[in-house]
């Protein structure tokens, strides 16, 4: 694990200004969760690794007793779906949070996006030809997703300054 995360934290880039996206949330009074369907035994390190201040889901890794040998993922949900991210959001918009918006970048982003969208928030697509941002096309309408017979936005970017002033407009709104 040493080894990895080493290499990991030797390798791994942030996406432009994104450290400066998650303060300007902050600023504002937003907290961010991320979410992941990896392991927290990675994620966490990597935040603070790359001085991010923020709560975060993943799965876990299993290690076997006194050995320490690695037996497998842990899932919060199940192993066929890992963590449904749009659970998460319904469920945090149950308890009386406002969803903002969501950033991914891949397929299993989807069901985030999905229902961050039906609740008015805005969806980021990072990266161009990435599986959410071909998702985001596909849905797509002239002023944006169509959900439930409403037009709400969604954006593809490649460095989160060019959709600070998106982000910061859906906060006016609340």
């Amino acid at each position: 694990m040493d080894r990895l995360l080493a290499w990991l934290k030797e390798n791994h880039h942030l996406i432009a200004g994104a450290a400066d996206f998650i303060a300007m949330l902050q600023d504002h009074g937003i907290t961010p969760v991320a979410i992941t369907n990896g392991a927290k035994e990675i994620a966490g390190p990597m935040l603070v690794h790359h001085g991010l201040n923020m709560p975060f889901v993943s799965n876990w890794l299993n290690f076997d007793g006194p050995s320490g040998a690695f037996s497998g993922m842990g899932f919060l949900h199940n192993a066929e779906d890992a963590i449904r991210k749009g659970d998460l959001v319904r469920l945090a918009h149950s308890e009386g949070y406002v969803i903002v918006g969501c950033a991914g970048d891949s397929r299993g982003d989807i069901c985030l996006s999905e229902a961050t969208a039906a609740l008015n928030g805005i969806v980021l697509a990072s990266g161009a030809g990435g599986g959410l941002s071909v998702w985001c096309a596909q849905q797509s309408h002239p002023e944006g997703i169509l959900v439930a017979d409403q037009c709400l936005t969604c954006l593809t970017f490649s460095d989160f300054n060019e959709v600070k002033a998106a982000v910061l407009e859906r906060i006016s709104q609340l």
